[in-house]
C-alpha cells in the first residue's frame, strides 16, 4: 500500500523550499512515549493510502518496468507458485533476468517522447470502481447464511442474479436470448452469451488497441488490463447465464424447455458453484481496495480498559480508531512462540483497528 522513492541525484530537478532549524522536542517538552510516536507515524502514513494517493507524485507509467512481466523475468514465475502476494520476493531471480531488467530499465529511461498520453491511472480507477464493490457484495450475499439473513436460497439466488444483471446491463444486447440445444432436450447452449462477453471484456480497451503510440511499457499495461477485464467478464457472464437457466432472472426468464429448479439441493449446488467462482476471482484479482478492516473501524474505539468519568459511572470515554496493517509496526523483539502466530501476524497480515489516542495499542 506504500512505496519508497530513491533519489540518486539531488541536483537534478530539486530545489530547497524551506530550511528551518528546529530544536529537538526534548528541549521544550518531555519526550513522547514510543507508542505515541509510532501511532503518529502510522496515522500520517495512512493519509495517502487510497486513490489518488499523494497527488504531488505522478508516476510515469509509459516507462514502467515490472517484475511481474513474465516475459522479462521468467525465472520468478515458478518461485511464486502457491505464494500470496505478500510473500513475493526477488530472491532467486536468475542473473540473465536481472541483466535483462537493467537493460530494459535503461532503455525505458532514455526513450524519446512521453508515450501515448493515455491516463492509465484513470482507467485503472474506472475498472476498479465498476467492479470492486459489486463483486464484494456478491461474495457477501453468497456467504451469508439463511440463519443470519432469514432469506431462503431462492431469495439469495435472485439477489445475486440481480447484481450480476446490473453489472452486465450495458452489454446485454436485444438478440441475446437463452436457448436449448435442439435434439438434446435439457442441454444448455451458452453460445448466445458470446457477444455479451465480448462487449464486456473489450468496452474499456478497444479504443486503445489500435493506437500506434504505445510504448512497450504501455503495451504491458494494456495486456494486463485486458486480461483482467476478460477474467472478470468470463466469471460474471457465466454466473449470470447459469442463473438465467435456473429461472432466477426476472427479465429474461427461463427457456420453456429448460426444467426449473425442482429442489433445494439443486439450488444449493448452484450457490456452491457461485461461491467457488467468485472466491477464486477475488483471490486472483487481489485488489488493494479490499485490504481494509472488517468490520470497518467506527468513529470510536469500544474496547477495554475503559475510562470512567468521575460522577458518571455509566459513561465511558471512547476514542477514534484507524485501520492499519500489522506489518507496519516494528518487529517485536520477542520471537513468536509458534509458527502459526508468525504466519498470521507477519507473513499474511490482516488489517485491524487501533486507537489513535492514549492509551495506545502499541508499545
Amino acid at each position: 500500500m506504500d512505496f519508497e522513492i530513491m533519489l540518486c541525484d539531488f541536483s537534478d530537478g530539486l530545489q530547497v523550499v524551506s530550511k528551518l532549524n528546529l530544536p529537538p522536542s526534548m528541549d521544550r517538552l518531555p519526550e513522547p512515549p514510543t507508542s505515541q510516536l509510532l501511532t503518529t507515524v502510522l496515522e500520517s502514513g495512512l493519509w495517502h493510502n487510497y486513490y489518488p494517493g499523494d497527488p504531488r507524485i505522478e508516476l510515469d507509467l509509459s516507462r514502467l518496468v515490472s517484475f511481474y512481466d513474465t516475459s522479462l523475468v521468467p525465472s520468478l514465475v515458478p518461485l511464486r507458485q502457491h505464494q500470496h502476494r505478500h510473500e513475493h520476493r526477488l530472491e532467486g531471480i536468475s542473473p540473465a533476468d536481472a541483466q535483462n531488467v537493467r537493460e530494459t530499465l535503461a532503455t525505458a529511461l532514455t526513450q524519446p517522447g512521453s508515450g501515448s498520453g493515455i491516463h492509465w491511472r484513470s482507467l485503472f480507477r474506472i475498472i476498479t470502481l465498476r467492479y470492486a464493490d459489486r463483486l464484494e457484495l456478491i461474495r457477501y450475499l453468497l456467504n451469508s447464511t439463511e440463519l443470519e439473513t432469514h432469506r431462503s436460497l431462492t431469495e439469495t439466488g435472485k439477489l445475486v442474479q440481480k447484481q450480476l444483471r446490473i453489472s452486465l446491463t450495458p452489454y446485454i444486447i436485444n438478440g441475446a436470448v437463452p436457448s436449448i440445444v435442439e435434439g438434446d432436450a435439457g442441454t444448455r447452449n451458452y453460445s448466445w452469451t458470446a457477444p455479451i462477453f465480448k462487449y464486456c471484456a473489450t468496452a474499456h480497451t478497444d479504443f486503445i488497441v489500435s493506437s500506434s503510440k504505445l510504448t512497450p511499457s504501455e503495451q504491458l499495461i494494456l495486456t494486463a488490463i485486458r486480461d483482467t477485464n476478460k477474467e472478470i467478464c468470463r466469471v460474471t457472464v457465466k454466473m449470470w447465464a447459469e442463473g438465467v437457466y435456473e429461472g432466477l432472472d426476472p427479465i429474461l426468464g427461463q427457456p420453456s424447455s429448460s426444467p426449473p429448479v425442482s429442489s433445494p439441493e439443486a439450488l444449493e449446488n448452484l450457490m456452491n458453484r457461485w461461491r467457488g467462482e467468485i472466491g477464486r476471482l477475488l483471490r486472483w484479482l487481489d485488489w488493494s481496495i479490499w485490504i481494509k478492516c472488517r468490520p470497518a473501524c467506527g468513529p470510536e474505539a469500544r474496547r477495554y480498559p475503559v475510562v470512567i468519568v468521575p460522577g458518571e459511572p455509566h459513561r465511558v470515554l471512547i476514542f477514534q480508531q484507524m485501520c492499519h496493517l500489522p506489518w507496519a509496526f516494528p518487529v517485536s523483539p520477542q520471537v513468536p512462540e509458534s509458527i502459526s502466530q508468525l504466519d498470521k501476524e507477519w507473513v499474511t497480515p490482516e488489517p485491524k483497528c487501533i486507537r489513535r489516542v492514549a492509551p495506545y495499542d502499541i508499545d
